[in-house]
């Protein structure tokens, strides 16, 4: 489930880097990216419970072993 969440969030980005903004209002650039950074940290805090979830379950030993 994670993994198609970080596939759409990048498949978002992709699109909108890819996009041709020479022609749009700079606030709608602002709002687009407001918006990317919002959905970049909402993605960043996933990352942080669920690795912080692994890493309570797992020990930290094990954690350090299996990074390694």
């Amino acid at each position: 489930m994670h993994h198609v969440s970080l596939f759409l969030e990048q498949s978002t980005l992709n699109s909108f880097l890819s996009e041709d903004i020479s022609n749009v209002n700079s606030s709608a650039i602002a709002m687009e990216i407001e918006d990317l950074d919002k959905k970049i940290l909402s993605v960043v805090e996933k990352l942080r419970k669920m690795w912080s979830r692994r890493f309570v379950e797992t020990g930290r030993s094990s954690w350090i072993a299996n990074y390694r």
